[in-house]
C-alpha cells in the first residue's frame, strides 16, 4: 500500500501515488494500521483473496475513514470502470452478479456493452458450452462451479486461467484449463 503510492519505480504507481493517493500519516506506524486493521474485520485466518483492504472512495487516500477490509469480489465492484447492473431493485456490479448466478463477470459486461437491458443480460442463460473449465479430469460447466467445489474464490480461478503464471503449482498439476464458445447470436437470445 505504501510502495505503490509512494514509490515511482512501483509498478503499480501509476494507479496510486501517480493519481495522488497517499496513505495516511497515522497508518505510516505499522502498529497503527495493524490495530485499526484487527478492529475493523481484518482476519488473518483468510488468504489475500478473501480478505483484502479496499478504499470505499476509489479516488481517496488510504485512510480509516476510507477503507474497510473486505473480499476480492467486492473490492472488484468498487473500481471505476466496473459495470452496474440492476434486477427486481437490486444492484451490484458484473463480479458481484457473476457470483450470485453464475454467469461470468465479462460476459455480464460484453452483453451491457452490446445495448443488452440489464434484465437481459441477467437472465438470458449462456449457450451450455460457452465456457468449460476441465481440472483433475473433470470437467465444469463454469469457472464458479469449479472454484466453488475447489472453495476458490471466482476473481482468484478466474485470473489463474487467464494468466497461468499466477496460477499455483497445484492447479497446474491437475490440468485447471478451459475455453470459451462464442455468445449466443441476437436471435437465439430473443
Amino acid at each position: 500500500m505504501v510502495q505503490r503510492c509512494t514509490n515511482p519505480k512501483n509498478k503499480k504507481y501509476y494507479r496510486y501515488g501517480g493519481r495522488g493517493i497517499t496513505v495516511c500519516e497515522e497508518w505510516r506506524k505499522f502498529e497503527n494500521f495493524y490495530n485499526w486493521s484487527i478492529e475493523n474485520g481484518y482476519d488473518e485466518s483468510l488468504d489475500a483473496k478473501q480478505c483484502t483492504i479496499d478504499r470505499k472512495d476509489n479516488d481517496g487516500d488510504y485512510c480509516p475513514e476510507n477503507c474497510r477490509w473486505t473480499t476480492s469480489t467486492v473490492q472488484s465492484g468498487n473500481k471505476s470502470d466496473n459495470v452496474y447492473l440492476t434486477l427486481n431493485g437490486e444492484t451490484h456490479s458484473s463480479p458481484e452478479w457473476a457470483e450470485i448466478i453464475g454467469i461470468p463477470s465479462k460476459l455480464i459486461s460484453e452483453r451491457k456493452r452490446k445495448g443488452w437491458t440489464d434484465e437481459k443480460c441477467l437472465t438470458t442463460p449462456i449457450r451450455e458450452n460457452y465456457k468449460k473449465v476441465i481440472c483433475d479430469n473433470v470437467i465444469y460447466s463454469s469457472i464458479t462451479e469449479c472454484a466453488k467445489k475447489y472453495g476458490i474464490p471466482y476473481p482468484s480461478m478466474s485470473t489463474w486461467l487467464r494468466n497461468k503464471k499466477w496460477m499455483p503449482k497445484y492447479f497446474l498439476n491437475l490440468g485447471l484449463d478451459y475455453y470459451i464458445m462464442e455468445e449466443l447470436n441476437e436471435e437465439q437470445t430473443n
